[in-house]
């Protein structure tokens, strides 16, 4: 599957700048800025970034520019995205998206101020320091880490050239000595921003949502600089270790043996003790850590020791099929489903399949001078009893019609596919969305009818744009044959809530849409109008959206 590029910047008219190249000018203007709406004045400030990068000035001028810029656009661009909060959808609206665009266009406008210091003269003469060196790199990186936090966040891959900017950079780092021992502190600031971009991209982020993705990457500011860069690779222990070409704009990914070849431009990036790092942070008890946000570093860690195996193979399939998003849309297609099986008719007549009941009547008289009315076979089964009962004035035949068939009849209906099955395994499936309005998000429930009409539950643990189908979505499986139904807290008996029930052979299960509940603790379950006390054993699944208990009656 190929993922859908993030669009490039587009070739804008140049506008002149709103100052003059004047420290103090500039420093007026850039008060103004900050007192607008967000979107208005990031689209502002990447327009001056533009310009800026196609003005000349002096060195130190440029410098001074962006120093003083790059707060003020991460700022911007960090209210801009969507996902600040878990109950906003993952993948921007319509009218959000063009604004990432220009969040993460005036973050590689920035990028590209930085990389326009790199190239002058000034830079290669001795003009600067080598902490002044060291700064324009580390920043210029630093604005790509940006970036590509904000195009991971609408589940799309870095626009065309985006890895070859990042290696460039690198790459003058080591040309001017600044990623060696003799110059250790200032080698720090490179190496952290750019081992920073190579964790956040091996991290698998469109498993996780933008909010989450948010936190990834803050919380691998301080942690992915345990990542090592080698030249070499060592004894291999697991499937394989990630590499980067630095002559290549290629994502850091596992080499395929058949065509890969170490060189001088070759760089192995090891990142087990940076999963290390985030285990320990999982388990550190003065982090007071909800079980969602302990689930996502575990995920996380888990991405990273680099050891991805499938436990369930997936095969490819095509079918089409039915689903329902979102916890509250699932439990009230449970309600309903529950009201129909009582009532198939609709209007108040109980199906009593059991012999001697009571039973609908359908009886059709026919003369048999004229032709039996067509029947659908959706109506009448092939195997329905016929008897024919002869009169003196006017034979009549009679047509004695199986009630059971009625009531599947009424039932038989197409199911209005909404999504297509890409692969399937015991535990999951992939599916692409066929309606492009659908919000989905990380961590959210699914409902898949079957052609039986029969309902499994999953989770959405992965999100990717892909340019043959759209919205790729793949859902890890929770169970099967779902109901609806009510609990409540023993200290609370008369506050229903509504949950999930997942039956099992094992294990009986409920998903809340709330995280107030713990192992251990007692609820009642209303089941076929009983009460049933029930505790809560282990917690199954935690997303910001959903929780999954086992239960046992107690």
């Amino acid at each position: 599957m190929s993922v859908l590029m993030f669009a490039a910047c587009p070739v804008l008219k140049i506008r002149p700048l709103p100052f003059a190249i004047d420290e103090i000018e500039f420093s007026v203007w850039l008060k103004t800025l900050t007192a607008t709406d967000a979107p208005k004045c990031c689209k502002e400030l990447m327009q001056v970034l533009k310009a800026l990068n196609n003005h000349p000035m002096p060195d130190s001028i440029r410098l001074f520019f962006l120093e003083k810029l790059e707060p003020v656009l991460f700022r911007l661009t960090d209210r801009l995205i969507p996902g600040s909060v878990p109950e906003s959808p993952s993948l921007p609206l319509l009218a959000e998206h063009h604004e990432i665009e220009i969040a993460v266009w005036a973050c590689a406008e920035l990028a590209n101020g930085y990389a326009l210091l790199s190239r002058e003269e000034s830079f290669r003469a001795g003009v600067y320091s080598v902490p002044q060196k060291s700064l324009i790199i580390s920043h210029g990186l630093q604005a790509l880490g940006k970036a590509l936090l904000h195009i991971s966040q609408t589940y799309k891959k870095p626009y065309a050239g985006f890895w070859l900017n990042c290696f460039q950079f690198y790459r003058l780092a080591q040309q001017n000595n600044l990623t060696t021992d003799a110059a250790a502190s200032e080698a720090q600031a490179i190496d952290k921003a750019f081992k920073h971009i190579l964790v956040f991209s091996l991290s698998n982020s469109n498993q996780f949502s933008p909010s989450e993705m948010r936190a990834i990457y803050d919380l691998l500011s301080r942690y992915s600089e345990h990542a090592k860069l080698l030249s070499v690779v060592p004894e291999k222990k697991f499937k394989g270790i990630p590499c980067i070409y630095l002559d290549k704009n290629l994502p850091p990914a596992i080499p395929d043996p058949a065509v890969h070849k170490e060189d001088e431009n070759t760089l192995y990036i090891a990142t087990v003790e940076v999963a290390g790092k985030i285990l320990e942070a999982s388990s550190d008890k003065n982090l007071h850590a909800c079980p969602a946000d302990k689930a996502m570093l575990l995920r996380l860690a888990k991405t990273l020791t680099l050891n991805p195996q499938r436990k369930y193979p997936r095969k490819k399939t095509a079918d089409k099929q039915f689903g329902i998003i979102g916890f509250n849309d699932v439990i009230f297609y449970l309600r309903k489903q529950a009201l129909t099986a009582e009532d198939p008719s609709g209007k108040g007549l109980i199906n009593l399949p059991r012999p001697g009941e009571l039973r609908e009547l359908h009886l059709e008289i026919i003369n048999p001078e004229q032709k039996s009315p067509t029947m659908r076979q959706s109506e009448y089964s092939s195997e329905q009893a016929v008897g024919i009962f002869t009169f003196d004035e006017a034979p009549l035949e009679v047509t004695r019609i199986d009630p059971e068939d009625i009531w599947n009849s009424r039932q038989k209906k197409e199911i209005q596919a909404n999504i297509k099955l890409v692969d399937a395994s015991e535990k999951g499936f992939g599916l692409i969305w066929i309606s492009p309005d659908v919000q989905l998000r990380i961590g959210d429930i699914l409902g898949l009818q079957n052609k039986d009409f029969s309902l499994a539950i999953g989770v959405i643990r992965r999100l990717a744009q892909s340019e043959e189908f759209g919205l790729f979505a793949g859902v890890e499986m929770l169970g099967i044959n779902p109901q609806a139904i009510e609990f409540s807290n023993p200290g609370y008996p008369d506050s229903g809530m509504e949950a999930i029930y997942l039956p099992g052979e094992e294990t009986e299960s409920i998903i809340l849409s709330t995280n107030n509940f713990r192992p251990a603790e007692f609820i009642f379950i209303y089941k076929a109008f009983k009460k049933i006390r029930y505790r809560i054993t282990r917690h199954l699944t935690a997303t910001a959206l959903i929780n999954q208990f086992a239960v046992v009656k107690s």
